[in-house]
């Protein structure tokens, strides 16, 4: 997870949930596995 919150800050992404999309497409040979958002 921490990782994950890494990546997120050096790419500048200030949206979870905006990440997690731009993660599953261009990062998934790094991350095959994201958690997922819960509905809120």
């Amino acid at each position: 997870m921490v990782t994950i919150c890494v990546a997120q800050a050096l790419m500048g992404i200030p949206s979870d949930q905006r990440f997690l999309d731009v993660a599953d497409k261009r990062l998934h040979h790094l991350f095959p596995i994201l958690p997922k958002r819960s509905g809120s």
